[in-house]
């Protein structure tokens, strides 16, 4: 992700960088779902494999101790367990639509776990169009996560335009900074702007800083 944004600016471009954040996002993952998606929707799983997974998930439960008093044990219908890597292994199979769905509004997506940023390039004259297509592309998200029992938390979720230093000209700088997501509209923050130190085609270094600190480097 980064790289690309970076390639964005050398070479004029501007981009726009969406932060998503969930609310409890691995304790609402809805197991028969999860089951008929890895057997039938997006994954095609059968046989021992599909097997293991409903044995894995089903009729776990789990209780409260409290200074020495016990809860009584409930099964637990929703949520992957957390602290071991098929978690998070589950949580991306459960939420594999949301990369079509973001491609389709034109834009890229990077997601490891429940992290997920989307992000697009344009040229600045674009950028209205840009914020257009990410907020049409966050809504249809937002659509998409609560039929499957998931929410997206528009309070925390965060968004940035990605520019170069202060020397850039106007002309190259973000049309429109407003985000319109679900009938509002927020102002973006100031845009990041890393520090271009050097810029040689043809093999010369790239060097580039955040807030005084070097992001990437290279040949």
């Amino acid at each position: 992700m980064l790289s690309d944004i970076l390639t964005a600016l050398d070479k004029g471009d501007i981009a726009v960088l969406t932060l998503l954040d969930l609310s409890a996002a691995f304790d609402t993952l809805d197991h028969a779902t999860l089951l008929r998606r890895l057997q039938i929707i997006s994954f095609g799983l059968g046989g021992s494999a599909l097997s293991w997974f409903h044995s894995y998930l089903s009729q776990r439960r789990q209780h409260v101790v409290h200074q020495g008093n016990s809860s009584p044990s409930s099964v637990v219908e929703f949520g992957v367990p957390q602290g071991w890597m098929l978690g998070p292994i589950l949580f991306i199979m459960y939420t594999a639509d949301v990369t079509r769905i973001v491609e389709r509004h034109g834009l890229n997506v990077q997601r490891y776990a429940d992290d997920t940023q989307l992000y697009g390039v344009c040229h600045p004259s674009n950028s209205a169009l840009l914020c257009r297509d990410l907020g049409d592309g966050m809504n249809s998200v937002a659509s998409w996560m609560s039929a499957n029992r998931l929410q997206l938390n528009a309070a925390k979720t965060e968004f940035m335009w990605c520019v170069l230093n202060g020397d850039t000209p106007a002309s190259n700088r973000p049309a429109d900074s407003r985000l319109r997501l679900s009938r509002t509209s927020r102002q973006c923050p100031r845009p990041w702007r890393p520090s271009q130190q050097r810029h040689v085609e043809n093999g010369t270094t790239y060097s580039y800083t955040y807030n005084g600190r070097p992001i990437k480097s290279h040949i």
